[in-house]
């Protein structure tokens, strides 16, 4: 009787562990590339936030325009560069989460940073 109880509920314990393993992990991964989507988009935002202000403060000075210029387009030039090195994570981040709104928020950075680059 112990035999035949013990391997009839063995399989129906592994199935249920199985899956709790499958959801715990699932739950790791998205963890580990929210986190690297966080690491990623935090460098641009620095970019966004020193080029705002050095916008700024050049804004009435029309002297110093010509100096900044050179950092101006360089600078932006580093944002899309670090945007496109984020969207590998993202697009990860978008599939496992079933969350296809924050891919539409890149998209839109993205453009932005585009026509930022035309001006």
């Amino acid at each position: 009787m112990f035999v035949w109880s013990a391997t009839l509920i063995t399989p129906i314990i592994a199935i249920i562990l199985v899956n709790s393993w499958k959801t715990q992990k699932k739950f790791e991964i998205e963890k580990e590339y929210a986190s690297l989507v966080l690491n990623d988009i935090h460098p641009i935002l620095i970019r966004i936030i020193d080029l705002q202000s050095m916008y700024l403060n050049i804004k009435d000075i029309n002297q110093n325009l010509v100096l900044y210029e050179k950092y101006t387009i360089q600078s932006d030039l580093q944002i899309r560069t670090l945007n496109l090195k984020s969207f590998s994570n993202i697009k990860i981040f978008s599939k496992l989460t079933d969350n296809i709104e924050i891919l539409n928020k890149y998209y839109s950075l993205d453009h932005h940073l585009i026509d930022l680059l035309r001006k």
